[in-house]
């Protein structure tokens, strides 16, 4: 799970770069992305899918990257998670 601290800090980065608060505010959030990395670093150890092999390291690559699309996109959450 992504740590309560660390959460805070990429909400803090995503809400600095411009996502809108109301597209973190989402019910469940933290712990879907947590299980999303959490599924990702499991397949990685059967198929080479990313060199990054660390929960925080991928918290930052992979999540953060993802999630700032959300400052670009007009309709901001429309997500499917």
């Amino acid at each position: 799970m992504i740590s309560q601290q660390n959460w805070k800090l990429l909400e803090a980065f995503l809400l600095e770069i411009g996502v809108q608060p109301e597209h973190l505010a989402g019910k469940g959030l933290r712990e879907s992305c947590s299980r999303y990395l959490e599924l990702l670093l499991e397949k990685n150890k059967e198929v080479n899918l990313t060199s990054i092999r660390d929960f925080e390291t991928a918290t930052w690559k992979h999540l953060a990257d993802s999630l700032a699309l959300l400052a670009l996109e007009p309709l901001g959450g429309v997500l499917d998670w």
